[in-house]
């Protein structure tokens, strides 16, 4: 999709544990999948690697 490598920005946690946060994208906010490790501090710049539905899987490196 067009959506995959984009950059969104962290905004907070919905359940740490579950790897599930809240990002801003398109000035909009959204639900998103954490793969990998990350801060977790507001404003922290992530990548887009998959969209499903209404929820985005983002990563800390861009997807190739």
């Amino acid at each position: 999709g067009l959506d995959v490598g984009q950059p969104v920005k962290w905004e907070s946690w919905i359940s740490q544990p579950d790897g599930l946060a809240r990002v801003r994208y398109r000035d909009a906010q959204w639900d998103a999948k954490i793969s990998g490790e990350i801060r977790g501090e507001p404003g922290e710049v992530l990548y887009i690697t998959e969209v499903d539905g209404s929820t985005l899987h983002v990563a800390k490196t861009r997807p190739a």
